[in-house]
């Protein structure tokens, strides 16, 4: 009995970690019928973005790093401060743009039917709340509650219960 208590969860997370697994880049998807030429040129572009995105991302980490140690100190050059904050957006954008950008490219290498299967594809997965947008669902679910604690009573758009 004891087996079957601590065995269960286990199974279980195996399962659900296996099947978010399974999702991997769009253009591996076999109902886009995509050529060997398509998955070389999908394969690549990939390889590209990810060599720009390791860059950026070291940029950005190595940015907050030194923000972090301008405000442990007792005296903080606000100036410095500042600016460095500026780079720290200017580097997000610049990830973002360049993760827009990649799609972008990735779409182009697809034709008109491979390009409305991946986006009726998409929509499924919106849909079904397991690849896109669950931060944003989760955010909306506690719009929607109503938090206990000092202050925090019902959103003044909901009726009182």
């Amino acid at each position: 009995m004891k087996n079957i208590i601590f065995t269960l969860p286990i199974m279980l997370l195996i399962a659900v970690l296996s099947a978010n697994a399974q999702r991997g880049p769009m253009w591996q998807d076999k109902e886009l019928n995509l050529t060997d030429q398509q998955k070389q040129k999908m394969d690549d572009l990939r390889f590209q973005h990810q060599k720009v995105m390791i860059q950026k991302n070291a940029d950005l980490k190595e940015a907050k790093l030194e923000m972090r140690n301008m405000m442990r100190k007792t005296e903080v050059d606000e100036k410095a401060v500042l600016e460095k904050q500026k780079r720290i957006s200017a580097l997000k954008a610049e990830i973002s743009e360049a993760r827009l950008k990649h799609r972008l490219e990735m779409r182009k290498a697809l034709n008109k039917e491979q390009l409305e299967k991946l986006i009726k594809h998409e929509r499924k997965r919106d849909r079904s709340g397991r690849f896109h947008g669950d931060r944003e669902r989760l955010h909306q679910k506690m719009r929607d509650r109503d938090c206990p604690g000092p202050g925090s009573g019902p959103h003044p758009e909901k009726k009182p219960r």
